[in-house]
């Protein structure tokens, strides 16, 4: 992977966490927090948590998978990705007005 593929990943977890983070078990969740938010590195989310580097990892590795099975099951970020696109779009437009009520319709019945 490429700098900003792995920047992307980045903060895709980062979204996800911040969604998803109350239905991930505690140590996943502190784990990934550590790990993501506060950039720590594996020995050091070990040393924290006083635990072997590979049950971080592990950690990790599970909570991220669980925070892909949420998100393919319930789709909270990519609804929020295409809200967002959608008023960008109406932002630019001839018809503003028509697609922001639009949107705000959508917003509306879809929460």
């Amino acid at each position: 992977m490429n700098e900003e593929s792995l920047l992307a990943r980045r903060e895709e977890i980062l979204e996800l966490l911040d969604i998803y983070e109350k239905a991930l078990s505690e140590k996943q969740a502190r784990t990934l927090s550590s790990y993501f938010r506060y950039d720590l590195s594996l020995g050091e989310i070990a040393e924290e948590e006083d635990i072997s580097r590979s049950a971080v990892y592990d950690a990790l590795s599970k909570g991220m998978a669980k925070l892909e099975k949420l998100e393919q099951d319930i789709g909270a970020l990519a609804y929020r990705k295409n809200l967002k696109s959608k008023a960008e779009a109406a932002l630019k437009g001839e018809d503003r007005l028509s697609k922001l009520e639009e949107l705000a319709k959508e917003i509306s019945d879809g929460i």
